[in-house]
Formats: structure tokens, sequence, C-alpha cells
């Protein structure tokens, strides 16, 4: 059935990579928060409503992180002018992936991996680091995993896993990616490994879809 509903919504993700979030009836939105950057400045996420938002949760030391965070910028470059933003959660629950202070995770993403130089776009928000899992979550991660059913049953490895009691719906890994509606809800999860390009007809239908109460696009922070 989950897949069925993936597929009517112009799914190209495998079954085994994808869920569909139910938000129907869910109480609040991802954007209900004020968030602090790497940077050192608050983001108030109300003002993304009317916003496609991609969230995702990095690790400088993930296998992944050349191809998601280079992956990002070309998704926000492409998307540019059509209202869509990139939320970047650093985690070290996987494997301590994420070591460091804010200064030396932007350096580190800068100058090893992605490397060469590498700063997110303006649209895309890296915000301090976060536990995604366990009792200290934080609340948008609570609210996510609440959500959106995992899309696969295995949890993997529990050796590379830093926090206190697993559950199903436990993200697998850095680099999951939630993409939110303009209403602040969140409507599909993927796997570490769906590559950023696989997810643009998502984005797409999602905004196609009309705001339940429209808002003129407030202007983004720039780059954080």
């Amino acid at each position: 059935m989950l897949w069925a509903l993936l597929v009517a919504s112009a799914a190209l993700v495998a079954a085994d990579d994808a869920s569909q979030c139910l938000s129907q009836g869910l109480t609040g939105t991802v954007y209900d928060s004020t968030e602090a950057t790497l940077a050192g400045t608050n983001v108030d996420l109300t003002q993304l409503f009317g916003y496609v938002s991609v969230v995702m949760n990095p690790g400088v030391y993930s296998e992944w992180t050349s191809q998601m965070m280079t992956g990002m910028n070309t998704l926000l470059e492409k998307y540019e002018s059509d209202g869509v933003v990139g939320l970047g959660f650093p985690c070290n629950q996987f494997n301590l992936e994420q070591p460091g202070s804010p200064g030396e995770i932007l350096n580190a993403y800068k100058y090893l991996r992605p490397g060469n130089g590498w700063t997110p776009h303006q649209n895309f928000h890296l915000f301090t680091v976060t536990e995604v899992n366990g009792d200290t979550a934080s609340d948008i991660f609570k609210f996510l995993r609440s959500a959106c059913p995992a899309y696969t049953e295995e949890l993997g490895s529990k050796a590379s896993f830093y926090w206190d009691t697993l559950v199903a719906r436990d993200l697998r890994g850095t680099y999951e990616k939630f993409v939110i509606d303009k209403n602040g809800k969140p409507r599909y999860r993927f796997a570490p490994n769906v590559a950023m390009t696989e997810i643009y007809p998502y984005i797409d239908e999602l905004l196609a879809e009309t705001p339940i109460q429209p808002t003129q696009f407030p202007g983004v922070e720039a780059g954080n």
C-alpha cells in the first residue's frame, strides 16, 4: 500500500529507501521553532511557511558527505527562484561522524569533505550539532520521527550508534532526508544513500501544491 502511494506521487526511489510521512491530522509543524546556526545566528523557521524544505542530518566524516553536500547545493541552485530551502542539522550519533566546535565543523566541510573551498548555498542553513535519536533528541527530530515511518526494518550496526533506547522510527544514519511541504508538514523520508537528484520529483510535486494559508515568501536569511 505504501509503495503504491509513493508510485502515485511520482516516486522514483526504491521502496526500501523511502517512506511516506503520515502528516494528516498531525499537530504542529517543522517550522515551529528558532534554531541556532553554526555561524552563530538564529533562524526563525516560521519565516519558511510557504517554502518547501529539505531537512538533512550531515556528518562530515560520513562516506556520503561529498556527494550529499555538493548535491544539496546543486538542488538549491536548481530551485533557487522557486522557494526551496535546505536545513542541515549535523549529528554526531552515528559512528561519531560529526565531532568538533562550530568553527571546526564549518572548516571541515570547506577544506576536508567536500573540500575545495566548499561553502553552503545561501539557502542552505547549517545548524549546531543536533541529536536526532534517543531521549535527548531535538524536538524537530522527535516530530519528524513521529510523522515518518522508517523506510526499512533494518537498524544497522548498534556498535556505531551513540544514543540510548533504540526504537523502530530512529534515523539509520547521517544524511537521511525529509522533504517538508509549504505548510511545514513532513511528507517524505529518504535513506542516506538516496541521491539529491532522486528527490527532485517529490519537490516538484510539493511546489505545485497551494499552501493551506498562502503567504508571501519572506526573504530567507543569507547562507549560514
